[in-house]
């Protein structure tokens, strides 16, 4: 009975971790739309390929190539040009490799003459790398001419060492853009578990004195944990919500015996908010964790309830069902 009830306890935290995940991930996904987060770290990204005076100038003609352009959103917003006026476009998140490098050779005059297979006299990107001097620093054209030589006069060669090195810049732009949403996770994870009263041992509490929401969301767990990880919590059912929201929520100072209660001295609150904290934490940590948390739980659960749970009923019976499965296959 007790490991049962330490089981459900832990049930109902996970489940209730993994829903604030997903209201996070939503939430977080929403300020980064809005904020062009993506887009700035790509952009951050590509004008940090190169250095020199005409970095910045380099990164702007490479956004501003039609390849690249055309793969940003349009706004409302209308620029005169002198082909007429045009919808501005919003910098694009993301930019495949292959584009990136045929809109750079593009620029700097590295392309195959008519009638060639793509395989040109090496001398011709000796040339380019002269000529591109005229039109862009040399520092450069300092970072481009290794790629562009060890091609051995082979465009695509060219191309795919370009498409390498933009794709290793990318790779560290991913890693830096999830520090950065990581900071912001956080925060956005102690906003909603503040404003939910999502205190993690008020949650403890509240699970251990009252069997019947340790059942209510056990149930609901049970639910969620037997379909595929949903995208955010819009795709929640409405007793997946009732069932979270039944544990979490305020209650006025004066309610007595009811952990919800806002605290009314300086214990009360330190309390509070290392619970606060916690649920923060937890809540950052993703989604996909969590769900990950909550299978193995509830598989736990299935295979050690007492043969009067009907979900441990139904879990036993299906162990035994592969099990004769199994035992059925090694004997034909």
């Amino acid at each position: 009975m007790f490991g049962s009830t330490v089981l459900e306890i832990a049930v109902g935290l996970v489940f209730i971790y993994l829903v604030l995940s997903l209201v996070c991930t939503s939430v977080n996904e929403y300020i980064a739309q809005m904020l062009g987060l993506r887009a700035e770290n790509l952009y951050n990204a590509i004008h940090g390929l190169f250095d020199g005076p005409d970095a910045e100038r380099i990164a702007e003609d490479i956004y501003h190539h039609s390849m690249i352009l055309k793969l940003g959103q349009k706004t409302n917003k209308i620029r005169s040009t002198s082909d007429g006026d045009v919808n501005v476009r919003k910098k694009p998140s993301y930019i495949p490799a292959a584009t990136f490098s045929s809109a750079l050779t593009d620029l700097i005059g590295l392309v195959e003459p008519n009638g060639t297979d793509n395989t040109v006299d090496a001398k011709l990107f000796e040339t380019v790398l002269v000529a591109g001097e005229k039109t862009y620093d040399k520092q450069i054209l300092s970072a481009l001419e290794p790629l562009i030589k060890s091609a051995n006069g082979n465009l695509d060669t060219a191309r795919r060492n370009i498409e390498k090195w933009y794709d290793d810049a990318m790779e560290r732009a991913t890693g830096w853009y999830k520090r950065k949403i990581q900071i912001l996770s956080f925060c956005v994870a102690l906003s909603i578990a503040t404003i939910t009263n999502a205190d993690s041992l008020m949650m403890l509490d509240r699970l251990w004195a009252i069997p019947a929401q340790r059942t209510q969301i056990t149930a609901a767990a049970k639910s969620v944990s037997a379909s595929p990880l949903p995208v955010d919590a819009k795709k929640l059912d409405k007793a997946t919500e009732d069932a979270a929201m039944g544990l979490l929520g305020w209650k006025p100072a004066r309610t007595a015996n009811d952990p919800r209660s806002m605290p009314t001295d300086g214990g009360s609150w330190a309390m509070k908010l290392m619970g606060l904290f916690i649920t923060a934490f937890a809540a950052s940590l993703g989604a996909p964790f969590w769900f990950d948390i909550l299978n193995k739980i509830m598989s736990i659960r299935s295979a050690g309830s007492s043969p009067n749970d009907p979900a441990g009923k139904q879990g036993s019976q299906t162990i035994g069902e592969k099990n004769r499965v199994a035992s059925s296959d090694a004997h034909k």
